[in-house]
């Protein structure tokens, strides 16, 4: 586990804004496999 911090000031980004971008964000570490691009053997 590595615990991940930040600190944002709302007045320059709004926290819900942020909560979208990290939402993808926890996705992509809970399954990075989910977000590789599918390959076809020729």
């Amino acid at each position: 586990m590595i615990p991940i911090t930040a600190t944002i000031d709302h007045r320059y980004v709004d926290g819900w804004h942020i909560a979208q971008v990290l939402r993808h964000f926890r996705a992509y570490m809970a399954d990075p496999g989910a977000f590789e691009p599918e390959t076809t053997e020729a």
